[in-house]
């Protein structure tokens, strides 16, 4: 596996410091080994990635994460920043543990099993999507600024909406038919909804 060449000098000293001498903390180490195989996996070419000194990934492109890279329900390791789109879709996520805390694009989580978005971005630049996910109870954890579309098609659970992101730049779409019903008004009481509320 070839060394990566751009983990810069504050990052290898950091974890120097963490592990108190020359070698890793194990669970530094199992971190760092994870990071290199998802980058060689995913083909992420260099100038496309940073690692930061807290050991989570910021990437500079597209992503679509897959089954293999899911360990125990949620992601492997911490993102940072995406600078462009992530697809999340049908991974059974049981948690957004993990997540990258911006992203500038579309965050896509279609088909898990979530019951909530607890540990998910803060900043969605694009669409914020998570249909098909049948388990969700609260909207919990929904980033504080979608930059355009918030969608929760399929999900006909949902017993709580408070936790909507308070700024929604684009559309609200929410299932037609669902077991509890709320009315636009209780969706914008709690939300800055720029678009139209859109039942499918």
């Amino acid at each position: 596996m070839k060394k990566l060449s751009n983990i810069s000098e504050s990052v290898w000293s950091d974890i120097h410091q963490r592990s108190n001498g020359n070698t890793f903390r194990k669970e530094d180490s199992e971190i760092v080994e994870l990071i290199k195989e998802f980058i060689e996996k995913h083909h992420i070419k260099e100038g496309e990635y940073k690692i930061n000194s807290d050991f989570s990934l910021d990437i500079y492109r597209n992503i679509m994460v897959k089954p293999f890279d899911i360990s125990n329900g949620k992601l492997p390791f911490k993102f940072g920043k995406i600078d462009g789109s992530i697809w999340l879709s049908g991974l059974n996520l049981e948690t957004l543990e993990n997540s990258p805390k911006e992203v500038t694009g579309d965050f896509v989580i279609y088909e898990n099993k979530l019951r909530n978005f607890v540990g998910g971005p803060e900043i969605v630049g694009g669409d914020f999507s998570a249909n098909v996910n049948y388990n969700l109870e609260s909207l919990d954890g929904s980033p504080q600024i979608v930059g355009k579309k918030y969608s929760i098609l399929e999900c006909r659970f949902i017993k709580d909406i408070s936790g909507i992101s308070p700024e929604i730049g684009g559309d609200l779409e929410i299932p037609s038919r669902s077991k509890q019903e709320f009315s636009d008004e209780e969706f914008r009481k709690y939300s800055n909804i720029k678009g139209n509320i859109i039942r499918k």
